[in-house]
């Protein structure tokens, strides 16, 4: 699957293109702006339709798309989820307008720490808070996340001694609706590293596979590393596997608690998202934080059992350009989607009682009142931070970064390595080539 080398239209609807911020398979994603407003900032995921018609998967893409892009237009605003504005459907190409986040993604953030010092456990608290934040709200509208990762964490402000960190998160390409009317969810997708055991039993899976890769993330920010060497395997041995490695990592008994209530093999026998928000971890207010966060927390704890807490939403005001897609239509069954690598992986007998019931993990939807209030507006980015995140670089720099990037890809399958890996390796790696080689070798 080659990475699209095509740039998308320099304007398409009422949008212009600006720079390119990232790359993937059928995509790329530039910054974009209202073609009749330079303060209206956004990011544009433009999905190349050719590309992906050549590849041979034209069909199934196109299906996924779709769904996509229906989620995106259905669940409503939450700030820990990244918001969509618009759709817009031009020539060969399929462009999701998103809320503009210039913070990058929460493992480059903590990438770049790791030559000073890895996240304290205040700091991944109050991550980790708002991700059940947001999850809690995508369940509360049917919504399987099933890429839940670093890389899919956005990260609007970098936390420090005196701000928490504030994430929000991103990517539903692999998402999925279920209940009433709609197919199971049976696919075998996600990364390896975070994929839950029942997804790749070959049966159903239900809102609870989120749960367990919220566990192996919240692994990953307290140690710095992931569990069982990454080998999601492993991981399926035993429980007292998982107690003896979760045990291995310094932090206090109440952070052991909530990963060994997320990373159990049995998918029943895992917290439930209200269990969670009253767990008493996410209910402590930890020493280091300032004073006024500390009475913040303290007042929002009283509402945390709802997953509502947090809602408030960042949409903006616009009206959004024409192309809107039709709705996939529900099957008995969502085709299987092999999304991972599964070379080196057994499929496990399938959990017993592991129905597609999202009963004991999110509240009735009549008892929330999410996005409830008229339209927001999303904040407006500093000037100083507005010019330089779409139109500081000239299009001839533009079109140097671009080539850069795919000439950096192209030494990467050259030398052998599958080009999905080696997007996933270059973009971890800050585009820093060796370092990617070194990822990719293990």
């Amino acid at each position: 699957m080659a990475a699209s080398s095509r740039k998308c239209p320099k304007a398409f609807g009422c949008y212009v293109r600006g720079k390119l911020v990232g790359t993937g398979a059928f995509a790329n994603v530039y910054a974009c702006r209202k073609s009749d407003d330079e303060e209206a900032i956004f990011a544009v995921k433009a999905v190349d339709l050719q590309a992906m018609r050549l590849s041979g998967r034209g069909e199934r893409e196109l299906k996924k798309l779709q769904r996509e892009a229906s989620i995106l237009k259905r669940v409503r605003p939450h700030t820990n989820v990244v918001q969509f504005v618009d759709l817009v459907e031009h020539e060969d190409w399929y462009l999701f307008i998103l809320e503009y986040v210039q913070g990058g993604n929460l493992l480059q953030s903590i990438t770049k720490r790791q030559g000073s010092e890895p996240l304290k456990e205040h700091e991944v608290l109050d991550i980790f808070r708002q991700l059940v934040e947001g999850i809690q709200h995508l369940h509360s509208e049917a919504v399987i996340h099933r890429d839940l990762k670093l890389e899919n964490v956005l990260v609007v402000q970098e936390g420090n001694s005196r701000r928490p960190f504030q994430v929000k998160i991103t990517d539903f390409g692999l998402s999925k609706e279920v209940g009433d009317g709609m197919s199971a969810a049976c696919s075998i997708v996600g990364s390896p590293k975070y994929v839950a055991p029942e997804v790749l039993a070959l049966g159903t899976h239900d809102f609870k596979a989120d749960l367990w890769s919220l566990g192996v993330l919240l692994f990953v920010l307290l140690g710095n590393r992931f569990p069982f060497n990454g080998n999601s395997q492993a991981a399926r041995e035993t429980e007292e596997s998982i107690h003896a490695e979760l045990r291995s990592l310094a932090v206090s008994d109440a952070a052991h608690s909530v990963m060994l209530g997320l990373l159990r093999l049995k998918a029943d026998e895992r917290l439930t998202l209200a269990q969670l928000s009253n767990h008493g971890w996410l209910n402590s207010v930890v020493s280091t934080t300032p004073k006024a966060k500390r009475r913040k927390l303290q007042a929002n704890v009283k509402d945390s059992s709802s997953p509502t807490a947090a809602a408030s939403a960042v949409a903006p005001s616009l009206t959004p350009c024409p192309g809107t897609p039709p709705e996939p239509s529900a099957a008995s069954c969502e085709p299987v989607v092999v999304d991972i690598e599964l070379s080196d992986v057994r499929a496990p007998k399938a959990p017993k009682n592991s129905g597609s019931s999202a009963s004991g993990s999110v509240q009735p939807l009549t008892a929330m009142a999410i996005a409830s209030a008229a339209t927001p507006r999303l904040p407006k980015l500093p000037k100083e931070h507005r010019r330089r995140s779409w139109v500081d670089c000239t299009p001839e720099e533009n079109e140097k970064l671009f080539n850069s990037e795919q000439d950096k890809l192209k030494i990467l399958i050259e030398r052998g390595f599958e080009s999905v890996m080696a997007e996933v390796a270059l973009n971890a790696a800050d585009g820093n080539v060796d370092t990617a080689i070194m990822m990719l070798e293990g």
